[in-house]
């Protein structure tokens, strides 16, 4: 991936998507989109308690004088099922 170089990717795949499965939604997917006001206001609530968390982050790291970050990157944390991962690289 030419946009990332810093990041090493296992693997790269190129070609058309293989779908498994029947088709049927996720009984989680269902819910959200059967009750989409709900799922907003828990999106919503969520991001906002991201950012505070974030904002805090900040006051703190000045509070304990270490250098200031800059609040225009907002780091990204991505959940990945470690069994997916090999030590190929």
């Amino acid at each position: 991936m030419e946009q990332f170089p810093h990041l090493k990717f296992v693997q790269k795949v190129i070609g058309k998507p293989r779908f498994f499965g029947g088709g049927n939604l996720n009984s989680r997917t269902q819910e959200n989109k059967q009750n989409r006001r709900r799922y907003s206001s828990y999106l919503s609530n969520i991001t906002s308690h991201i950012n505070q968390e974030w904002e805090k982050e900040l006051s703190e790291r000045e509070g304990i004088e270490l250098p200031p970050l800059d609040s225009n990157i907002i780091p990204v944390f991505l959940q990945i099922n470690p069994d997916l991962i090999t030590n190929k690289c």
